[in-house]
């Protein structure tokens, strides 16, 4: 049985650049943390999955991204990516990292821990957290108790 595929790392910014030459991507304005002053809150944003240990021909894969509230597992939003490879590519190492920059619009309706969750073909390959703050100004409380 063939190991699974990892993200081996998930970032949340607010933007993403790809060098048109080089197919570099630069990632702009990284965070693990989103704060408003008022909810629902609408947010866009990219995640971008660093997939590795994937093993064998360069066939098509898929990648989604599922972003869901911690506590109750309701997806805020999905998004998601299919690869495709030149038919000339050689076979994939384990230690190959494949960057998947995905752009994400989420409705937040409340403060508190959301999950990104990674999957790769149908298998869950990674999770990361973010952090959904409300905002409060020096002296007011906010409306709703965040831990």
């Amino acid at each position: 049985m063939q190991e699974p595929a990892v993200a081996s790392a998930i970032i949340f910014s607010d933007g993403m650049i790809r060098e048109q030459f080089t197919a570099k991507i630069s990632l702009i304005g990284i965070f693990d943390r989103l704060s408003s002053p008022g909810f629902p809150f609408l947010a866009k944003f990219f995640v971008t999955a660093f997939i590795t240990n994937l093993r064998g021909s360069r066939k098509p894969l898929s990648v989604t991204l599922r972003l869901e509230k911690e506590d109750s597992g309701h997806v805020v939003c999905s998004s998601s990516a299919k690869l495709q490879f030149g038919e000339k590519s050689p076979n994939f190492d384990p230690s190959d990292v494949v960057q998947v920059p995905m752009p994400t619009v989420a409705n937040f309706a409340e403060p508190g821990p959301y999950t990104a969750v990674i999957l790769v073909d149908n298998e869950e390959a990674g999770k990361a957290a973010l952090r959904v703050d409300a905002l409060t100004v020096a002296g007011q409380r906010p409306t709703k108790e965040t831990p």
